[in-house]
C-alpha cells in the first residue's frame, strides 16, 4: 500500500513509470515494460550492463549512473528524468535505489538507448519496527548521509540539469501528498508518522 502511495506521488511530479494498481485492497501491480505489443524488449540494469556490484561502494554511486546515461547517448530528457529520480529517492527515503533499480532498454529500430519507466519506488523499510544501522544503496556527491541541496546541485551542474531548484521544490512540495495518499490506503497512523519523520528536508 505504500508503494502504491509513492507510485501515485511519483506520477504527479512527472516520473515515468508503468500504469500500477491495488488487487483486493492489498496486492501492488503493475504492468510490465520489458513487453510491449507482445514483443520481448531488449532491457539491461545498469549493473548488467556494466558488470558494477550492486553491493560495492565504490560502484553504487549517482554520478556513476550519469556517466553511463551520457556514454549511452541517452537523450537529455532522460539525464533530467534521472536527475528527478534521484531527488525523490532522496526526499521520500527510498534507500534501496541499487544499480539492479535502474534499466535502460535498447530500440531495434532507433538504434538508441532510453531510460526505462522507474519501478521499486518506495519505503523499503517496515515502518513499525527500529533499526540502528541503515545506509543509502546509492551516493550522491559522495555521501550516503547529510545529502544537502549543494550535493543535488553539484550533480546538476556537472550533467547540465537544468532548473535543478524548480525541480527539488516540486519534489519537496508533493511531501504534502503522502499523508492524504496513504490515509486513503488504511495505513497505520503510527506507520505513516515513522516514515514522514525519515523524509529529507533540503
Amino acid at each position: 500500500k505504500v508503494e502504491f502511495a509513492y507510485y501515485q506521488i511519483a506520477k504527479t511530479l512527472g516520473i515515468e513509470m508503468m500504469d500500477s494498481k491495488m488487487i483486493d485492497d492489498k496486492h501492488f501491480a503493475t504492468l510490465r515494460f520489458d513487453r510491449q505489443d507482445g514483443e520481448k524488449q531488449h532491457i539491461l540494469t545498469a549493473s548488467g550492463m556494466t558488470g558494477w556490484d550492486f553491493k560495492k561502494p565504490e560502484h553504487s554511486t549517482y554520478e556513476n549512473l550519469f556517466r553511463l546515461s551520457v556514454d549511452l547517448r541517452l537523450p537529455h530528457k532522460d539525464i533530467e528524468q534521472l536527475f528527478k529520480r534521484m531527488v525523490f529517492n532522496l526526499v521520500f527515503a527510498n534507500i534501496d535505489d541499487h544499480l539492479k533499480n535502474f534499466s535502460f532498454i535498447y530500440s531495434r529500430e532507433k538504434d538508441r538507448w532510453n531510460l526505462s519507466p522507474a519501478y521499486d519506488l518506495t519505503y523499503p523499510l517496515d515502518a513499525l519496527m527500529n533499526y540502528t544501522r541503515v545506509s543509502r544503496a546509492m551516493s550522491i556527491n559522495g555521501k550516503r548521509k547529510a545529502i544537502t541541496r549543494e550535493d543535488l546541485l553539484k550533480i546538476a551542474d556537472q550533467f547540465t540539469v537544468k532548473n535543478p531548484n524548480a525541480i527539488i521544490d516540486r519534489v519537496l512540495a508533493a511531501t504534502q501528498l503522502f499523508r492524504p495518499f496513504t490515509e486513503k490506503q488504511n495505513i497505520p497512523q503510527k506507520a505513516i508518522d515513522k516514515i514522514l519523520a525519515e523524509f529529507t528536508p533540503l
